[in-house]
C-alpha cells in the first residue's frame, strides 16, 4: 500500500509541475500576443496615415492625371503569351 502511495504523490507532483509549467508558457504566450497586437497596431495607423497621404495627394492633384491615364491606357497595347504548341518544339 505504501509503495502504490508514493507512486500516486509523485504522479500528483509530476501534475503539478506540469500545470505550472504551462501557466508560465500561458503568461509568456499572452505577453507575447500582447505585442503582436500592439505592433499590429502601429503597422495598420502607418499604414492608414499612408493611405491618407495618398488620398490627400490624388485630391490636391485633381483630374489632371485622370485625363492622362486614359490617354495612356488607350495608347497601350497588351502582350500575349508565344503558344507553343504547334511550334514543333517540345519542352
Amino acid at each position: 500500500m505504501s509503495d502504490t502511495m508514493s507512486r500516486l504523490e509523485a504522479k500528483i507532483q509530476d501534475a503539478i509541475e506540469t500545470i505550472e509549467m504551462q501557466r508560465m508558457e500561458i503568461a509568456e504566450l499572452k505577453q507575447r500576443n500582447d505585442e503582436l497586437e500592439q505592433q499590429q497596431q502601429e503597422w495598420e495607423d502607418k499604414l492608414n496615415a499612408l493611405i491618407e497621404k495618398f488620398e490627400q495627394f490624388d485630391a490636391e492633384d485633381g483630374g489632371s492625371n485622370a485625363e492622362e491615364g486614359e490617354a495612356q491606357e488607350e495608347s497601350t497595347t497588351s502582350y500575349e503569351s508565344p503558344s507553343y504548341e504547334n511550334s514543333g518544339h517540345h519542352y
